[in-house]
């Protein structure tokens, strides 16, 4: 199975199967790279909010889930 693993700020690993995910949302204001956090989630549970400071285009590409991110800040 093909697997991201993030390091958060504060807690451990999270590891989460790209084929797990259910959707991806945006949300936050948008940083200084122009791309706003993405929460991902697992089944209804938020496993993993990815902080807009980071390249998020070059996680989205490795991801390869475009059929489940949101196009809107809401669920």
């Amino acid at each position: 199975m093909i697997r991201c693993v993030v390091t958060p700020f504060v807690g451990g690993d999270v590891t989460v199967g790209y084929a797990d995910i259910d959707s991806m949302e945006w949300t936050g204001f948008r940083k200084g790279t122009g791309y706003r956090d993405l929460a991902i989630y697992v089944g209804d549970k938020k496993v993993i909010t990815l902080v807009g400071v980071l390249d998020l285009e070059q996680v989205l590409v490795h991801i390869n889930r475009f059929d489940v991110l949101g196009h809107s800040s809401s669920r």
